[in-house]
């Protein structure tokens, strides 16, 4: 399971490369030193903040692990700004939606793709009005086209030349492969989480890794862009 998350940049130097690298991390990943992490070239990293209503990661990130099981998505969404709200009032990033595979049992959660579609709306509408920014969507193309679909073009479109939610996609593979069946909300991905067992200087065990499409410099446009309001 991926826990997903906040992402800083490590380092303002310029790199010129076509895909930058980054990772993500919670509690599991224990003390990490974050110096050793950006000198083997890791210049992003995702930190976890919540999941569902009553659960704060100690390293509180601004990215949420959904749980639509659990709780209505409003309510789900108030959590996850009230524990964030100092940070993403510091902050240039967008914050980020985990919605994924149920861990615990049916893969969509007991939900059809219409009331599945309706609880991400709601989440996303509802930290919108409160923060005044969309969200990254981190999700996997498997679950998304059994358990969502379509339906949620209308809250997810392109805001000039970027999309509104933009996708993390999870694959662990050399390729992304085929991104999410989403109507217009995506034509590629932002972000690419590959692998749940890299190894990374300054991180005891195995770590996330992503990927960013882009340069450094592209990472920090995206970045500016992304933290406006949106209304």
């Amino acid at each position: 399971m991926c826990l997903l998350l906040n992402v800083f940049l490590l380092t303002t130097q310029y790199i010129d490369c076509q895909y930058l690298e980054g990772i993500d991390v919670s509690h599991w990943q224990g003390n990490i030193n974050w110096s050793r992490v950006a000198n083997s070239g890791i210049k992003f990293a995702f930190v976890k903040a919540t999941e569902g209503v009553t659960y704060t990661d100690p390293k509180v990130g601004v990215y949420h692990f959904a749980r639509p099981d659990a709780n209505a998505a409003a309510r789900e969404a108030n959590a996850f700004y009230t524990k964030t709200r100092n940070l993403i009032a510091n902050t240039t990033l967008l914050s980020a939606l985990d919605i994924e595979s149920n861990p615990n049992g049916n893969q969509c959660y007991n939900l059809n793709k219409a009331q599945m579609s309706s609880w991400i709306k709601t989440f996303i509408e509802t930290y919108k009005n409160l923060a005044g920014s969309s969200l990254i969507i981190y999700t996997n193309t498997n679950f998304w086209n059994t358990c969502v679909g379509k339906s949620l073009s209308n809250v997810c479109q392109k805001n000039g030349n970027r999309p509104a939610c933009p996708l993390w996609l999870a694959r662990y593979n050399r390729q992304p492969g085929q991104i999410p069946n989403a109507a217009q909300m995506w034509s590629t991905w932002t972000f690419w989480q590959y692998t749940d067992k890299g190894r990374v200087n300054g991180i005891s065990g195995n770590v996330d890794r992503n990927k960013f499409k882009g340069s450094e410099t592209d990472l920090k446009t995206w970045l500016k862009l992304s933290s406006a309001k949106n209304n």
